[in-house]
């Protein structure tokens, strides 16, 4: 989900999604970040250098399992609020 949303936002030229070489540098902190599918892994570094993901406590982030609702949940807000607020016009 959070690679779909980097896409949209990144087509919408609200995000710029990491190089290679700078996605493995941002998940050098994940402790299974082997398990993240090669070509998806500019858009989950970017996912998370952008805060709309952030990892398990213990450092690693699951890739291969289903997103909880709550999880979505916060995922959408965090879109919302980092991405989509507007301020009001004067």
């Amino acid at each position: 989900m959070a690679t779909v949303m980097v896409k949209i936002l990144a087509a919408s030229g609200k995000l710029q999604v990491l190089s290679a070489a700078d996605a493995q540098t941002i998940l050098g902190g994940v402790s299974d970040a082997s398990s993240i599918n090669p070509s998806l892994t500019p858009y989950v570094a970017t996912a998370i250098q952008s805060g709309l993901i952030k990892g398990f406590p213990d450092g690693s982030f699951h890739p291969e399992a289903s997103l909880t609702r709550v999880q979505v949940t916060v995922l959408i807000q965090r879109l919302q609020n980092q991405f989509l607020t507007t301020s009001p016009s004067p």
